[in-house]
């Protein structure tokens, strides 16, 4: 709509401007001698002189314009692009958890145990327990691989099992906490990926630091 407002009034600056011209061209024809003397040509070349730098400045205006679109257009594809490149890796990053994540929840062992934890959970001593050192000793094993910051064997009511960390074990996990829908499907059989959660323990951040509310997922 605005390109064919500019393209009407750049019609009629044209226009004008050859009206001008003619009127010019018709007291320069009639006496040359005189022409700047006369009022009204003075008006006419100050006006075709007006027109002519309103013409310049709206031929720009246009080029500059299908210049923006351009590479609006150019930038919006290669937005596509990326938007597209980091669907494609985000997914396989998801998938590539979620296959090591049902490789080790598959394992025969883990589930003799964890079904172990769960009567040690209501042993006093449960931090003795064997099943928390053996499963600490395979996360080691794992965490190799997988880069993980630590682990929890969880409850179906969200009680922490093992851990890493001994203050953990006997707790309500952050994830059933803070993101209880998510916990749930986890309960129901699925296997899922939260958003960042800020952690509640003084873990490394991407560039080795140890700080607090370090972003997790879990």
């Amino acid at each position: 709509m605005d390109h064919i407002f500019i393209g009407l009034v750049l019609f009629g600056l044209f226009a004008l401007l050859i009206g001008l011209f003619l009127q010019l061209k018709r007291a320069v024809n009639q006496d040359i001698s005189i022409f700047f003397k006369l009022r009204k040509n003075r008006v006419y070349a100050a006006l075709s002189l007006l027109v002519f730098t309103l013409i310049l400045q709206l031929v720009g205006a246009i080029g500059l314009s299908i210049t923006y679109d351009h590479e609006v257009k150019k930038s919006g594809e290669a937005l596509k692009t990326l938007t597209k490149t980091s669907d494609v890796a985000l997914y396989s990053w998801v998938k590539g958890w979620e296959s090591r994540i049902t490789a080790v929840s598959s394992n025969p062992l883990l589930q003799k145990r964890t079904v172990e934890l769960i009567s040690d959970a209501n042993s006093k001593n449960v931090l003795a327990s064997e099943n928390i050192q053996w499963s600490r000793e395979a996360y080691q094993r794992y965490s190799r691989s997988f880069g993980a910051l630590g682990f929890f064997i969880t409850a179906l009511d969200g009680t922490n099992l093992s851990s890493a960390r001994d203050e953990d074990i006997g707790t309500l996990n952050i994830v059933a906490r803070k993101e209880a829908k998510i916990f749930a499907r986890a309960v129901a059989g699925e296997t899922v990926i939260t958003e960042p959660i800020r952690s509640e323990v003084i873990l490394k951040n991407p560039y080795g630091i140890e700080q607090t509310e370090t972003p997790t997922m879990f």
